[in-house]
């Protein structure tokens, strides 16, 4: 099937280009055969629609992966996830009428993931498949069928043993979402290095975001009967605000167009607030920062 192909290419489209290398090709190839044989144990007359679903979502997830990389420098990570997912419809608005523009067709590799798209819908509308599936078999006639069969399954085999130590680690990353000391821990030995395909990292990146909201949930329920008994103030409530994992690009203070930070704004108008513009963060994990 064509759509498999197009699914292929788009993976391989989305590898950065520091990253290249013989398992950045194994892994997305092992993923497609893996997907094709769920596939084609669901029904024959369903075979076709789960194939143009699932592949296009593929190539989106692909186009997405691509659009960080040439906008944002990243890859996906749980940190856009996160942000994504937590963003209303006017922070939505306000996100597409400044990056999504035609400027984005001027981008090869994005240009390329779209027109996957489009062909993956075409293959499925006209009879292509059907034209690539006779030209197969002629091929098939003319050469040795044996040899085309026992080729083929000595690369499929080559796949899976090349890819089992890394599918082994991804797995390992993947159950530590939620466990914060693990999962850093396995950041530190270069686990998510194992992340080869998009959907490797938007798969990662929703059980980060899933196993942090439990955590999150968690803190809620103890602060309900969490006890200070080592304080000498009298308030029965103690609030501690930080600024940690905060977005200046909706605060006031930074120029937001919505008063989002009132007090702020008028303490540095007061000039009892210095509002520093030229500092960054270097990860997205707090503790990384000091290992560089």
């Amino acid at each position: 099937n064509l759509c498999y192909l197009f699914g292929l290419t788009a993976c391989l489209l989305s590898l950065p280009a520091d990253s290249f290398s013989l398992h950045s090709v194994t892994s997305p190839f092992l993923l497609m055969c893996v997907l094709y044989l769920l596939i084609s144990c669901s029904r024959e007359n369903l075979n076709k629609i789960f194939s143009l679903v699932v592949n296009l979502i593929i190539i989106l997830i692909c186009s997405v992966d691509i659009f960080c990389q040439v906008y944002f420098f990243t890859t996906l990570t749980p940190n856009l996830v996160s942000t994504t997912l937590a963003t209303d419809w006017i922070e939505a608005k306000e996100f597409v009428s400044v990056f999504v523009t035609w400027d984005l067709l001027s981008e090869l590799r994005i240009t390329t993931s779209l027109l996957l798209l489009v062909f993956c819908i075409l293959v499925n509308v006209f009879p292509i498949n059907k034209w690539f599936n006779r030209w197969h078999k002629s091929i098939g006639n003319i050469t040795h069928k044996k040899l085309m069969r026992v080729v083929s399954y000595a690369i499929i085999v080559f796949v899976i043993i090349f890819e089992l130590q890394p599918s082994y680690l991804f797995l390992q990353l993947l159950g530590s979402a939620g466990n914060a000391p693990k999962e850093e821990s396995l950041i530190f030995q270069k686990y998510n290095k194992e992340m080869q395909t998009p959907l490797h990292r938007l798969t990662y990146s929703l059980c980060a975001y899933n196993g942090a909201s439990r955590t999150i949930d968690s803190i809620k329920k103890m602060n309900l009967t969490a006890m200070v008994d080592s304080c000498s103030h009298l308030s029965p409530h103690i609030v501690l605000v930080i600024g940690e994992s905060y977005n200046k690009h909706h605060s006031s203070i930074y120029g937001y167009k919505n008063n989002t930070t009132p007090q702020q704004k008028q303490r540095m108008e007061n000039g009892e607030l210095y509002v520093f513009k030229d500092v960054v963060s270097n990860w997205n994990i707090t503790s990384n920062v000091f290992l560089d």
